[in-house]
């Protein structure tokens, strides 16, 4: 069986009545609108009759909705009753900032996870060993803490020289 092609331009997603609050400028003056759907090229809004009548396809006109704010343009109008008039709205750009993160010192950092880098596992197990190889019962049986406590006190001989 041969399934028609919906020639739609793109699937619209409703939106509830409680979360539907937005802001349409048009041309410099803020209104209320109510947004009823939206989709990947567009919104669909409903405004009051008196501001929806101003509307034409040269008016510029700015959406803010969930934090974002875009330059939108009409493509359609529809009148049901005497109180708002449903306006189909195209996305034309996006003029929200961007806000990029100002941390300073923590961008410098490099970004490991032990879940996909293995030189992190090196390292813990270097450290493991060589806690077990300074252990005041481990590393005196091995032999080991004599030369790992010179090797360590060497290393901070050095540090000291250096900053003194």
């Amino acid at each position: 069986m041969v399934r028609n092609v919906d020639l739609r331009s793109s699937f619209r997603c409703a939106v509830a009545p409680e979360d539907g609050a937005g802001q349409l400028k048009i041309n410099g003056k803020l209104h209320d609108c109510r947004v009823t759907d939206t989709s990947s090229e567009g919104f669909g809004i409903l405004i009051g009759r008196k501001m929806g009548c101003t509307v034409t396809h040269r008016s510029r006109l700015v959406l803010f909705y969930r934090n974002e704010k875009w330059e939108v343009t009409k493509l359609w109008e529809f009148q049901d009753n005497d109180r708002e008039i449903a306006i189909g709205l195209a996305r034309v750009r996006e003029l929200s900032k961007l806000k990029s993160p100002v941390s300073l010192g923590l961008n410098l950092m490099p970004r490991i996870s032990a879940n996909t880098d293995p030189s992190f596992l090196v390292a813990l197990l270097l450290a493991l060993m060589l806690t077990c190889l300074c252990l005041p019962g481990i590393g005196d049986n091995l032999g080991t803490a004599p030369k790992v406590r010179s090797g360590v006190n060497s290393m901070l001989d050095y540090v000291k020289e250096t900053f003194n």
